[in-house]
């Protein structure tokens, strides 16, 4: 239910023509609209085939196609979905009703109109997917370059000389503040998936690589230059006990290796510092992981511009939505 066209290959499960004819199963024609209710409010797609849904799902039957596009109905209940949700209700599983569905009000144009209105959401639909995939492809290249450069870390097989992270490093364990110490800006304070609050002091003073703990982002790696603060999900190294380390080089092993393949995967995700420890760090001579962070920087910066333009296509994509549905 990503704004676009659903088919066969889209199903979750198949029935028979004896459940729909001794069940409460209606099957949707194609070209419908459908619409979640429950999960995912407001969340669209069409249907290219006959289909039947489960009640998390509304569909929209019997549009007059001559008045309407229904790409651009589409457009404006996804517009509106922030709302829709807002309306949710429920104790255990929360949702709208269809009389909220009905109530969404939808700019009248001419059918020309609505036409060139979604020529033009769909053309920034794709700028803003060939944003997305020019950033995963740069990611690509550097790890390919890493594997090119070095091997894989995990069996090294370039055979550089090697030790165990507890040789090379410390690790210390984040900590939990305050909410009254938690503020909307001031020093970071970075969990396993990044900046989650501010506070208003430092736990370390210079770079350090701060690792998730705890939950879905738990064996996470993240680079951090500027001197922060360190959640309770998360853990960071605090000293090192080798020179022949770069940060760069070291931030990309970790994320090759994919620490969190050694998470606990129980109730609550987590990991330990044992698997950082015990793992055999190759260490090609530093510059040659000189070499490879030059590259990486270079390749950042085509990152940047990258995000950027992806940002103002995304501003956009916003604003015109705005202008074509905000009633």
């Amino acid at each position: 239910m990503n704004g676009g066209v659903l088919d066969e290959s889209n199903a979750v499960k198949f029935i028979t023509e004896d459940a729909v004819e001794h069940s409460a199963t209606k099957i949707v024609p194609a070209g419908s609209i459908m619409v979640g209710v429950r999960v995912g409010v407001g969340k669209v797609a069409v249907n290219s085939v006959p289909m039947c849904t489960s009640q998390d799902i509304v569909s929209i039957i019997g549009v007059d196609e001559q008045l309407w596009n229904k790409e651009y109905i589409s457009y404006a209940i996804q517009y509106k979905a922030p709302r829709l949700a807002a309306q949710a209700q429920g104790a255990t599983i929360t949702g709208i009703t269809s009389k909220a569905l009905k109530a969404v009000t939808i700019p009248v144009r001419e059918k020309s109109s609505q036409d060139q209105i979604v020529w033009t959401l769909n053309y920034l639909k794709e700028l803003l997917l060939l944003s997305e995939q020019r950033l995963a492809k740069l990611d690509t290249l550097v790890k390919s370059r890493f594997v090119e450069m070095f091997g894989d870390p995990a069996s090294n097989p370039k055979r550089f000389p090697a030790k165990p992270g507890s040789e090379l490093f410390r690790l210390g364990n984040g900590k939990t503040k305050p909410v009254s110490q938690r503020f909307n800006n001031g020093v970071p304070a970075y969990g396993g998936n990044g900046i989650t609050w501010y506070t208003d002091e430092a736990m370390t003073s210079g770079p350090t690589i701060v690792l998730g703990r705890v939950g879905r982002h738990c064996g996470n790696a993240r680079l951090v230059i500027e001197p922060c603060w360190v959640t309770d999900n998360a853990m960071y190294i605090k000293n090192f006990y080798d020179s022949s380390l770069d940060f760069i080089y070291l931030i990309n092993l970790m994320s090759i290796v994919k620490f969190n393949r050694y998470a606990d995967e129980g109730d609550l995700w987590k990991i330990t510092q044992r698997p950082f420890m015990e793992f055999e760090f190759p260490l090609p001579p530093l510059a040659l992981q000189h070499k490879f962070s030059a590259f990486v920087q270079r390749v950042d910066k085509l990152r940047v511009e990258a995000q950027a333009q992806k940002e103002k296509l995304q501003t956009l994509y916003d604003s015109l939505a705005q202008d074509y549905f905000a009633i």
